[in-house]
């Protein structure tokens, strides 16, 4: 009978790829930095802010978005609270 070889889809990543795509993934569902920060073993969030702390815009434009919907321009509508100059 012949052997069957099992190929993985995805290679292996190593642990610090995993520990950075955690970090960044976290970010983005909304972790706050420094439960991250203490969570990874830092002191503070400086590490958090430098090496994990970059999301995409998408993603940032969206978090603002929700949090205050009136900092995001409406690109498709004129706003009228802006008045006429």
């Amino acid at each position: 009978m012949k052997r069957t070889a099992w190929t993985p889809i995805i290679s292996p990543a190593p642990f610090h790829i995993l520990r950075h795509s955690y970090a960044t993934l976290a970010l983005m569902a909304g972790a706050k930095a420094m439960v991250l920060a203490e969570n990874l073993g830092h002191r503070d969030t400086r590490m958090i802010e430098l090496h994990y702390g970059h999301l995409t815009r998408g993603h940032v434009r969206e978090e603002i978005r929700k949090a205050v919907p009136e900092f995001v321009a409406d690109n498709n509508n004129d706003n009228p609270s802006r008045g006429a100059r």
